[in-house]
């Protein structure tokens, strides 16, 4: 039988180098001044996979310094650190370090405790750890009381990276009920008149060539493919001036589009393998982050069914919250969701004109949802 997995693919813009990864080596923590310093043996358990953490660390925020094994001098003593990433940008911590572990089983409560000391000792803004063989449920549990992200780097096809991520996901399908548009216009001719008078549909409606309905879909794409929980609406965009469209031909010029439309969101739930080309994945949020580039999202997953339907009150609360109003991870990224939309129009919203520069406002209100009626037993 043919197996109903499927890899699905996302992606996003070109990358960017990595030329500011430094490498430290670490030194002797009981040399002084006078004494000659010690590098590590090469090829130390645990070298390559630093190397691999800092990469992808490095292409989450391009803008930083990433170093890979120094020492930093704590109350104690100096302390060994993996990874140290120096941040630039005035929206995120300074400094953020994260522990590597390359181990051939999960990762326990014990690491999570020291690390924790760890970092109150050598007051970092942020400290993380990156396991190469996931963690305990203990581990997890400690770690989100505590506030350590629990980490797995992920860089498709590198032998550096053991850990296979097997995650419970949630997914969304968001199907229309229904979507129509409305269109302002002036000064008709009478031959646009008369044609206004039949049936209009969307696709018959063109700026420069291109279609009208390709422009809608790309705004409704925009309202649904975030949306957690069902929504029905009016948006509203007016134009700066008069825009000339072409309705079967016929020039008409348009001061405003109302766009109305209503949506049913249904959660899904499946066991999932997720992987990326150069991503980190986060335990406790459950979600891969990227930097800018272009990087692959690939998950392996139930395409045809999507799962089992879950009630909405057993989808973590996290995943409700509308994406602009997330708290923001500690290391700037992208993040991706995975879903399905059905019965939009039928324009590939790719295809869609650049209205963007006529528009002067863009209001988009509530509506009431009509809920179908239940079905007599």
């Amino acid at each position: 039988m043919r197996s109903r997995e499927r890899a699905a693919s996302l992606f996003v813009q070109p990358p960017h180098d990595i030329d500011e990864l430094k490498m430290t080596p670490r030194r002797n923590p009981r040399s002084n001044k006078n004494a000659r310093s010690k590098r590590r043996p090469k090829g130390k358990r645990g070298d390559d996979y630093q190397r691999a953490v800092a990469q992808v660390a490095k292409s989450l925020d391009p803008s930083a310094t990433v170093e890979v094994g120094v020492w930093i001098d704590g109350p104690d003593g100096r302390r060994d650190l993996d990874v140290v990433i120096r941040c630039k940008r005035s929206d995120f911590p300074p400094v953020v370090f994260i522990e590597c572990k390359d181990w051939n089983r999960p990762i326990g409560i014990a690491f999570i405790d020291a690390l924790d000391s760890k970092r109150r000792d050598l007051g970092a803004s942020i400290a993380m750890i990156c396991s190469n063989s996931g963690f305990t449920a203990e581990a997890l549990h400690k770690a989100a009381r505590v506030g350590i992200p629990t980490l797995a780097a992920l860089i498709k096809d590198d032998r550096r990276i053991r850990v296979v991520v097997r995650q419970q996901i949630y997914t969304r399908i968001v199907e229309f009920v229904h979507h129509s548009a409305l269109f302002h216009h002036h000064n008709l001719s009478e031959q646009a008149r008369t044609a206004l008078r039949d049936p209009c549909y969307t696709a018959e409606w063109l700026y420069v060539g291109k279609s009208i309905e390709a422009w809608i879909a790309q705004e409704l794409l925009e309202i649904a493919a975030m949306a957690p929980i069902s929504r029905a609406f009016v948006a509203r965009f007016a134009f700066r001036h008069p825009v000339e469209f072409h309705f079967r031909e016929i020039p008409i010029e348009v001061v405003g589009i109302d766009i109305r439309a209503a949506f049913k969101v249904k959660w899904m739930t499946q066991t999932a393998e997720i992987n990326a080309s150069q991503g980190m994945y986060d335990y406790l949020r459950k979600v891969v982050v990227f930097g800018p580039g272009a990087y692959q999202y690939h998950v392996t997953v139930n395409s045809e069914t999507w799962g089992e339907p879950v009630a909405i009150e057993d989808v973590p609360p996290q995943l409700l919250i509308p994406f602009d109003r997330r708290t923001p991870p500690a290391i700037p990224s992208n993040e991706m969701t995975l879903g399905m939309i059905k019965n939009m129009p039928q324009s590939d919203p790719k295809d869609a004109p650049n209205l963007a520069q006529f528009i002067v406002s863009r209001e988009i209100v509530d509506e009431e949802l009509i809920q179908e009626p239940s079905t007599p037993a």
